[in-house]
């Protein structure tokens, strides 16, 4: 795998710095995120994973790239198609024509992190993705069975996508644990959260941890 990525001429291709699009979001990214990076969303349920992660495809999308949306959960897509059809980047053509809806619940659960890991490879390798978007990404620990198999998984992931240069997004709702393997085997780690001041609701976006970027640090409304 590493042969692949440094390829023949034994220098290591030169990754192309991406914007999302994403209005003030590039500001915080100096810049957007690296081709075939990966990158951890993490927030609870209903801080906005979802929402980023499908505006970020259209913008995508708009530019000719194709993306990959792979569920881990068991949650049909055409919920998921409701759940931000109401938002003004929502392009129902677009995404028609250029997303990939699947998922990755049954080869989850039927072969483990193996089996998903194959079937995102076959579908990088069918499909070209520009952009893979992992939702749910947290069901891939319960199915680790051990630390070192998760840890693992990510590697491998992580390698598979850079040499593919296919930038990628896994969505998970799960705690951050400060040296876990989430947090030292990624690229990048952007925590979104909700919080309650008295009658006030808000939401807040920070970037906890960026390779080859430098973001503007501390907490940032959305």
């Amino acid at each position: 795998m590493v042969e692949a990525v440094i390829g023949a001429t034994g220098r290591r291709p030169r990754r192309e710095k991406l914007g999302s699009r994403i209005p003030g979001l590039d500001l915080i990214l100096a810049g957007g995120w690296m081709e075939g990076g990966l990158y951890l969303v993490h927030g609870a349920a209903g801080a906005g994973k979802t929402v980023l992660a499908f505006q970020a495809g259209v913008e995508c999308a708009k530019r000719g790239g194709r993306v990959l949306y792979t569920t881990l959960l068991a949650e049909a897509h055409g919920k998921l198609i409701e759940h931000v059809e109401g938002f003004d980047f929502f392009d129902a053509e677009l995404i028609a024509r250029q997303f990939i809806l699947t998922s990755g619940y049954d080869a989850l659960r039927r072969d483990g992190l193996q089996g998903l890991l194959r079937q995102v490879a076959q579908s990088i390798a069918m499909q070209r993705p520009r952009l893979l978007i992992i939702d749910g990404f947290s069901a891939a620990r319960l199915f680790a069975g051990e630390p070192a198999g998760y840890g693992q998984f990510v590697l491998q992931l992580g390698a598979m996508v850079t040499a593919a240069r296919c930038t990628t997004l896994l969505l998970s709702p799960t705690q951050l644990e400060k040296g876990g393997e989430d947090v030292a085997l990624v690229d990048g780690v952007i925590a979104l959260t909700m919080l309650s001041r008295g009658m006030r609701r808000s939401r807040e976006l920070e970037v906890v941890k960026l390779r080859g970027n430098a973001p503007l640090a501390g907490l940032h409304t959305f």
